[in-house]
């Protein structure tokens, strides 16, 4: 089954538009991204320019749900089990700081 799922993108895309909401300019962290719902996220995320960052050890996702992603400059792809801790730089600080 080969399904275009871009106008399903772009209707919740206007959704969120219409409700006021914009993740423009957030950084967000999406677990499981590589997954089939995670990349749906992460697509409107990156179209929404948000700064996306996919979190998945790729044993369900696969590359293949968000390989269109991978050269976004919004987007970034960190292969790593949500089970054991990841450190971020201060660069990923929620407030900025």
């Amino acid at each position: 089954m080969n399904y275009d799922f871009n106008q399903d993108i772009e209707e919740i895309i206007e959704k969120l538009k219409g409700d006021n909401i914009s993740f423009e300019g957030k950084t967000i962290l999406v677990t499981g991204g590589a997954g089939f719902l995670g990349s749906w996220v992460c697509d409107v995320l990156v179209k929404q320019n948000a700064y996306c960052i996919c979190l998945d050890n790729l044993t369900s996702g696969q590359p293949k749900n968000i390989i269109h992603l991978m050269k976004k400059s919004n987007f970034r792809f960190i292969n790593h089990d949500i089970s054991y801790p990841i450190y971020f730089g201060m660069s990923y600080h929620p407030l900025g700081i």
